[in-house]
């Protein structure tokens, strides 16, 4: 019996128009040279385990493994997404991009996407082993999918992952978590990033950006690098107005010299800080000072800024 086809994909799973450019791209790619073989369930098992999955997001990412016999059309973008992955396994390949299915396949179309990177998982740390990268880096680098789906869940209230745009800087080589901080291959700058792993203290800070500064150097000196940029929420001076000089975020913002200008934008630290942003912020906790600051300032009619800012590599 003849397999499924671009069109069959489609019609079966009920995907728009906003799918077609997607579509059209894993047809025009087509399959890798050796057949994808999928995850057994005990591999899936480790992998999550490894990847740091909470029970919850472990149980549900094992229910939806997509296998060939049980999903087929889910199956035919599998393997064409993996080869997308996979040939973009260097910060010079061709850019790929994984978007969420229509919500009425259930946990199965929401978990899709981390199915597809589980597949990458190994492909991306023997990459890593290649570049001579430490093992404790390469996982700890990888553990962002299975905070991604903590996230989701967080934010949604079930399972899955909506993150694959920014993990895909991870599956092209482009992204490492060093200690308590993530960097970033741009362009001529190393761009910093924050995940939500914990206090942001001084000492996280120094031992991170020292790691940064032998890393990037040894593993990836061309071009040369001469900043670390950090554009967030944390870094809007507003916040000295709430949190004591001797908070972890006011030391943080010490540490960089600010590019001028801001942009307006209250979502994204709602987000961060409480995984979500209701009509009434109002309804938001306020347990810590933190979270005291970000409501107070919105009830009182301010807004919350993203600024940029840097420091030496």
């Amino acid at each position: 019996m003849p397999g499924p086809t671009r069109e069959s994909v489609r019609k079966n799973l009920e995907l728009d128009e906003a799918y077609d450019e997607w579509l059209a791209e894993l047809d025009r790619l087509g399959l890798a040279g050796d057949p994808l073989v999928p995850l057994a369930a005990s591999q899936t098992a480790g992998l999550l385990d490894r990847l740091g999955f909470a029970a919850e997001d472990r149980r549900d990412a094992l229910a939806t493994r997509v296998l060939p016999e049980d999903h087929p059309e889910l199956w035919w973008l599998l393997e064409r997404s993996h080869n997308a992955v996979v040939r973009g396994l260097r910060p010079d390949a061709p850019r790929w991009s994984l978007p969420m299915l229509p919500e009425r396949l259930g946990p199965v179309g929401r978990f899709f996407p981390l199915h597809v990177l589980l597949c990458a998982v190994h492909p991306l740390h023997e990459w890593h082993r290649q570049h001579a990268i430490d093992d404790e880096i390469s996982w700890a680098s990888m553990r962002d999918l299975g905070r991604g789906v903590a996230i989701h869940r967080a934010t949604h209230g079930h399972g899955g992952l909506d993150k694959a745009g920014w993990l895909s800087l991870h599956f092209h080589g482009e992204l490492f978590e060093l200690g308590r901080l993530q960097f970033e291959l741009q362009a001529q700058t190393i761009g910093l990033h924050i995940p939500a792993t914990g206090p942001l203290t001084p000492a996280a800070c120094d031992d991170a950006l020292g790691q940064a500064r032998r890393f990037i150097p040894r593993h990836f000196p061309d071009p040369p690098r001469r900043r670390v940029v950090c554009t967030s929420w944390l870094l809007d001076e507003q916040l000295a107005d709430y949190l004591p000089p001797d908070s972890n975020i006011v030391r943080f913002q010490r540490r960089f010299t600010m590019e001028p200008g801001a942009a307006d934008d209250d979502h994204e630290p709602l987000r961060f800080v409480f995984r979500r942003v209701p009509p009434d912020v109002g309804e938001l906790a306020r347990d810590t000072t933190l979270q005291r600051a970000l409501v107070d300032h919105l009830r009182d009619g301010g807004h919350w800024r993203v600024r940029s800012g840097w420091v030496p590599l």
